[in-house]
């Protein structure tokens, strides 16, 4: 393994990807890195005394491709006890000196390429908020039809948003009763209870429907009167709050 690592330094490869692939520490990359691997390997010798007596069984199950932490409990019921740090200590230790296998996942002529793989296939949160949002993003069919087949509480959703805006683009008082009849009984709670608000208030969300005037430039300008109110709280009287309020009227684009 002191060869293996010290051939790996010398073409270039970082002590972090070395330690990465080959399954042991930095630490142990950084000891092994320079000098001597006669030397090395007789200084770095170790001594395992509560573990020589299973060693057999270590090897076995190593080799057999037992996770570490399973030949560890296995030993423990039979009587080890050692620390887990010395354990896997002895499974390097094992590993240096080939009595076990390498347990890397990748063979030493793939390191190179390593970075360029892609070991899972995976999708953030985020491309399924903006699939969901926009109908687009990055993600392929295939992905979305498995997405919305696993969690169909994402197509449900999906299905929603669309119905939901084509109600304003169609500014159908149909359309807007069908979406409260599709919806109203819906599994989802927060779109049953999104679904009652808007039957709660049918006659002002019909209007926002059905009109093209809206009651927004007013709420604008209520929002920014608010705002000098607040700035202007305790610094001036009656007088300089009208004159904040009314001038900038003549000079807001």
């Amino acid at each position: 393994m002191i060869n293996e690592i010290q051939k790996l330094i010398g073409q270039g490869l970082s002590k972090r990807k070395i330690a990465l692939v080959m399954k042991i520490s930095r630490n142990t990359v950084y000891k092994y890195s320079s000098g001597s691997p006669e030397l090395l390997a007789e200084s770095s010798w170790p001594v395992f005394t509560k573990l020589e007596p299973f060693q057999e069984e270590i090897i076995s199950l190593l080799n057999n491709k037992i996770m570490r932490k399973d030949v560890y409990l296995c030993i423990v019921k039979k009587g080890y006890t050692g620390g887990r740090t010395q354990f896997y200590k002895y499974c390097e230790h094992l590993v240096e000196i080939e009595l076990v296998e390498n347990p890397g996942s990748l063979r030493i002529d793939e390191l190179r390429d390593e970075q360029t793989k892609q070991k899972y296939h995976y999708i953030t949160r985020n491309q399924i908020f903006n699939h969901i949002w926009s109908g687009k993003g990055d993600i392929g069919k295939d992905d979305i039809e498995f997405i919305k087949t696993s969690f169909p509480v994402v197509k449900t959703i999906v299905e929603c948003l669309f119905k939901f805006r084509d109600i304003f683009e169609k500014k159908s008082k149909e359309v807007l009763s069908e979406f409260i009849s599709a919806y109203k009984e819906c599994k989802l709670e927060p779109i049953k209870r999104f679904t009652a608000g808007i039957q709660k208030d049918i006659v002002p969300v019909t209007n926002a429907v059905v009109e093209k005037y809206s009651n927004g430039f007013v709420e604008g300008t209520n929002n920014k009167l608010k705002v000098i109110k607040r700035v202007a709280y305790g610094r001036c009287k009656l007088p300089l709050l009208k004159a904040k309020i009314v001038l900038p009227a003549f000079f807001w684009p």
